[in-house]
């Protein structure tokens, strides 16, 4: 009978010992400080083990070795709830203003990439920029007559990158204005210099109005830009009166310009003694509807271009 209690207390030593072992492994893996702690409650178990092993205990002394096994038990408990509530806590992520610092630094680099770009892109603004962007442009023109590369405008043109919406609204002017573009026109256009590229540009991008293309009437939209034109090609910023110029109104209503009550379209303008300056532009034949010019006492140079004679209804 006495043999069959050993075994019996045998066995519940093996499974406490490998409940042990399991509790060990398992809070290795969370915190790896406990080794040497757990590592002594296996080594206690193991010794108790090693002792039962080399003795008979008689009756008494399986009482007195319960007792013994009961007060170590509470005692092992103790012990082990004391190492757990004073175990170092797991170690959290390092975490930089409330996010996990992998995700912070992410975040940093993409923030310098595009403080980069930026830098660049209004560097290239100036006339450093205007040449390279008048470069692709010339590329892009020759592969695609009617598709073209933005260039730079009067202000700091943005890149395609940025802001695709300019180059559709500029590709878009180009096709609806010059359907059939000629080479020379392409070169015009594309040179950032060109009251033309300024004039495309501003309706594209700087207009007020922010006009729908394809709903307007083409020869509205083409008036509006050769009005943009004059503005550019004649030193509109330096006139001595310029009411309404560039602005979000209708071009009937920009100072010194008259419109055909029927047809709605430019018939009149008037720009004498207001400081106009440079030579007249080509496009000026197309005024279709212009029945009266007169800038008289200006500082016009060059001579008066021979398409002023498309203009069949001036008096």
């Amino acid at each position: 009978q006495a043999n069959a209690e050993t075994a019996r207390r045998m066995r519940e030593l093996e499974d406490r010992t490998r409940r042990l072992e399991d509790e060990r492994t398992r809070m290795l893996r969370q915190n790896p400080d406990l080794i040497n702690q757990l590592s002594g409650l296996v080594e206690i178990d193991a010794e108790r083990e090693r002792q039962l092993t080399e003795h008979h205990p008689s009756h008494d002394d399986i009482n007195g070795a319960a007792t013994n096994d009961d007060a170590q038990n509470i005692h092992g408990d103790k012990a082990r709830q004391h190492m757990i509530m004073n175990a170092e806590p797991l170690r959290e992520t390092p975490k930089i203003c409330g996010i996990s610092r992998t995700v912070f630094l992410v975040r940093l680099v993409a923030i310098i990439i595009v403080a980069v770009v930026v830098i660049l892109s209004v560097t290239l603004g100036g006339d450093g920029g205007s040449s390279f962007n008048a470069s692709i442009a010339a590329t892009a023109m020759t592969m695609a007559p009617t598709t073209l590369s933005p260039s730079s405008a009067p202000s700091s043109s943005p890149t395609e990158e940025f802001q695709p919406l300019y180059t559709r609204r500029f590709n878009e002017l180009v096709t609806i204005l010059y359907p059939d573009i000629s080479d020379l026109e392409s070169l015009t256009i594309q040179d950032p210099q060109s009251s033309q590229n300024k004039a495309l540009w501003w309706l594209a991008r700087d207009d007020p109005a922010e006009l729908e293309f394809a709903s307007m009437n083409t020869q509205r939209l083409r008036e509006r830009y050769l009005m943009a034109m004059v503005w550019f090609q004649h030193g509109g910023p330096d006139w001595y009166a310029k009411a309404n110029w560039m602005s979000d109104a209708d071009v009937c209503q920009w100072l010194g310009v008259g419109c055909d009550g029927e047809n709605n379209t430019i018939a009149t303008i008037g720009g004498t003694e207001n400081n106009f300056q440079n030579n007249v532009f080509t496009e000026i034949g197309q005024f279709r509807d212009l029945q009266y010019l007169n800038m008289a006492y200006n500082d016009l140079t060059g001579e008066i271009p021979s398409e002023i004679g498309m203009l069949t209804k001036l008096t």
